[in-house]
């Protein structure tokens, strides 16, 4: 919160997507200029260059950029007034005593094009460089380098006479800017931000909160909960969704009250939930507070989620569910605070307003990260065949340099063949003028060899160099395609907890390898396969608490997600300690569907019995739930895999979990 009472830029990410869009419009406006020189009155061309101001204007305008949005806005009307008559861009210019008043550089313009083209460019120049400054110093584009905005300012009036005296039409005025306090939703691209900063801050709040579930008083995890919630209430504040801004700041107020006293998160009785009549009947049967904190954060999380992916966020969410879960967070902050009545209006009002007095917040560092580019799946897939092509090509470098080897053998034998002619004459059936020239062809294929040699050498080198930048071409180019398998797995762990608590099951999901490198196409196709080898593994192989401490095991059960290479492929596997597979129930089960006889069910080893688990409807639940029951998934998986080339195994333990 900044002195004024006005919202920070929530952890700048926003102004560093807004740089991102500067530098994607900058190239359409660098362009249009150009291709505008060669036809001015290229229409579609204008239009798409007001588009591209536009853009940079309601960017700008959102991150509160006064300066960006004053350059942005003045290029803005320069297109819409050329745009109404671009006949006047091939008027000639030079020596009109107007062009005076420019700097040199601008001055050397002999028509309305080249001074069009010439003022715009030190227009993008000049948002490029506001753009690229850090944030610490943004305030000086409004103080001491204001006047270079002043100056542009008075320069792009100055075009704007000369244009309109020249069409014989008064300087249009152009549309008056909208104050910065108007914010609005023009600009889908930064909409689209938001969504993004969304969805990044999910995965923080759902990770965080299932850590929280483990340790409920650990005040790092409710500190890094009350931030993503903050970041999310900024970015909402910024493209006016109150909606958003309303869920996100009570979040964050319940994070910051359990934050300052987090003993009580884990201590808080929830004895008398049951009283609270505001609680939604589901949150009502929590253990503890903190599986009602948990679950009522997740529910915010969904509504956030559903907001930012709306159609239209600010009316497909109904106000009555931004009132009801806002009830839920005050009865739920009721509770924390030893209070079981249902909260009144003025309670509930009071989630939605300012606190009076907060915690000092420790602005964000933002981080360092690398550059990004937008790039299609197309032209990667292309820049990946090339170079597997220059890999390709590299291997005919070896037959070649086999061949001049052969030939320098030759060279060899004819160098021998020559010693073993003179050698044979005798020295008396030789005159002085053979016996030289027998030397003089020695000597010749002797220099062949040795130049040979020294070529075969050379091209053994080049041929080194290319493989091994070949090589690493192909490996950077397989690296682009690759992302961790953590990018495809944010959501299991909300998954499993929400499907276990369902079930009445308690278990705990671990994942291995989230570094591991996986191909972009295969990690999204295995989101769907892993997806429902978890809820296989969570329906049928875990059992209840109450029978799993019987059985001598944990209360709580243990899921492992896990992502490897190995043997040049990629090994995932979903390993659970449940029950495991009975191998007589499967096999009297195999019996009773008639996949088989019984006297071949009997003869049938473990493995190929656990086959029958992969065949098309084929399940040994007796009911049908929401969960499973179909004899669908495995079915699904299955043919997934093999799909890409993969294999599927099952690995059991009768009592102590499958893999």
């Amino acid at each position: 919160m900044n002195p004024d009472g006005t919202d920070d830029l929530s952890g700048f990410s926003m102004l560093d997507l807004f740089k991102v869009e500067v530098e994607n419009q900058k190239t359409v406006l660098t362009t249009g200029l150009l291709a505008l020189e060669e036809d001015p009155t290229d229409d579609r061309r204008l239009e798409s260059l007001m588009r591209a101001a536009h853009s940079i204007k309601g960017a700008a305008r959102i991150v509160n950029l006064p300066p960006a949005v004053s350059v942005a806005h003045k290029m803005e009307d320069v297109f819409e007034a050329v745009r109404r008559d671009s006949q006047a861009l091939t008027r000639v210019i030079a020596g009109h005593p107007m062009l005076s008043s420019f700097p040199a550089d601008l001055r050397k313009a002999t028509s309305l094009r080249e001074l069009l083209t010439d003022l715009m460019l030190v227009g993008v120049d000049l948002i490029e460089r506001i753009a690229a400054t850090p944030e610490e110093e943004v305030q000086r584009w409004s103080g001491s380098d204001a006047g270079e905005i002043e100056s542009f300012t008075h320069l792009v009036d100055l075009y704007r006479e000369i244009h309109s005296a020249d069409a014989g039409n008064a300087p249009p005025s152009g549309p008056a800017s909208p104050p910065l306090s108007e914010r609005n939703l023009a600009d889908h691209s930064m909409l689209d931000l938001f969504r993004l900063e969304v969805e990044t801050q999910k995965a923080a709040l759902i990770e965080k909160l299932l850590e929280l579930e483990k340790a409920p008083a650990d005040a790092e995890h409710l500190e890094a909960l009350m931030r993503a919630a903050h970041s999310i209430k900024g970015a909402a504040r910024i493209v006016n969704l109150e909606h958003a801004v309303k869920v996100a700041h009570g979040m964050e107020d319940a994070f910051e009250a359990a934050r300052k006293n987090p003993g009580r998160v884990a201590n808080c009785p929830v004895s008398n939930l049951s009283a609270v009549e505001a609680l939604d009947e589901s949150f009502r049967e929590c253990p503890s507070f903190v599986n009602l904190l948990i679950d009522v954060m997740l529910a915010g999380v969904d509504l956030l989620s559903r907001i930012s992916t709306a159609t239209d966020p600010a009316s497909d969410v109904k106000p009555s569910e931004i009132s009801f879960y806002l009830r839920q967070l005050s009865a739920m902050l009721g509770i924390f605070n030893g209070k079981t009545e249902a909260p009144s209006t003025g309670a509930n009002e009071g989630v939605e307003t300012e606190p009076s007095a907060k915690a000092p917040k420790k602005n964000p560092v933002a981080p360092q990260t690398d550059n990004f580019l937008r790039i299609t799946a197309g032209n990667l897939n292309r820049v990946l065949a090339l170079a597997g092509e220059a890999q390709i090509e590299t291997q005919r470098l070896r037959p070649f340099a086999n061949d001049l080897a052969r030939l320098k053998r030759q060279l060899a034998e004819l160098n021998q063949a020559v010693d073993d002619l003179r050698d044979s004459l005798a020295a008396e059936h030789l005159s002085d003028e053979s016996r030289s020239r027998l030397t003089d062809v020695r000597d010749r294929v002797a220099s062949g060899r040795r130049g040979l040699n020294n070529y075969l050498v050379e091209l053994e080198s080049i041929g080194r160099r290319h493989a091994n930048v070949s090589g690493r071409l192909y490996d950077a180019a397989i690296a682009c395609r690759m992302r961790p398998f953590r990018d495809g797995i944010q959501a299991f762990p909300r998954m499993v907890r929400d499907i276990a608590r369902q079930l009445g099951k308690q278990v705990r999901l671990h994942i291995v390898g989230e570094d591991t490198q996986v191909d972009r196409d295969i990690l999204e196709r295995m989101e769907a396969l892993i997806t429902q080898l978890l809820r296989n593994a969570i329906d049928h192989g875990f059992e209840e608490p109450d029978e799993r401490i019987a059985a001598g095991k944990e209360s709580i059960g243990s899921l492992t997600l896990e992502a490897r290479h190995s043997s040049g492929k990629l090994l995932v596997s979903v390993t659970d300690d449940g029950r495991g597979i009975h191998y007589e129930r499967l096999r009297a089960s195999v019996v009773n569907k008639r996949l088989t006889t019984k006297e071949t069910a009997s003869r049938l080893s473990d493995a190929e019995l656990l086959e029958f688990l992969f065949l098309p409807g084929f399940s040994q639940k007796e009911t049908v739930t929401e969960i499973s029951g179909r004899g669908v998934g495995l079915d699904i998986v299955y043919n997934m895999v093999k799909s890409v080339r993969g294999a599927v195994r099952i690995y059991n333990t009768p009592g102590e979990g499958t893999r």
